[in-house]
């Protein structure tokens, strides 16, 4: 199989940051979502990949980085709480499928 495990949802989010970039006012705080929403992006992609079976396990170190990257940022904090517990129990029905 070749992506799509999610439909390419990660695009949608691509997509958002690009347009919530198209408004000028509060520049800063639109500026730190849309970065958030690129990050949380790449995340769901490469989690897209594995799915699909076209990424491996060693996908998952560079999720890790990711991750620790966006934990820097508040607004990432809140947001990471329920999506590292998701990929915690992805990673788990990952290694039980291939037992």
């Amino acid at each position: 199989m070749s992506g799509g495990a999610y439909n390419y949802a990660y695009i949608k989010l691509e997509d958002l940051a690009d347009d919530i970039m198209k408004r000028n006012d509060h520049r800063a705080i639109r500026d730190e979502i849309a970065d958030f929403l690129k990050q949380l992006s790449q995340i769901c992609y490469i989690v897209e990949q594995i799915d699909s079976d076209d990424y491996g396990d060693e996908e998952w170190k560079e999720v890790a980085v990711i991750l620790k990257d966006i934990k820097k940022n508040k607004l990432g904090m809140v947001a990471l709480k329920g999506l590292e517990k998701n990929i915690k129990e992805l990673k788990v029905l990952i290694e039980n499928n291939a037992k």
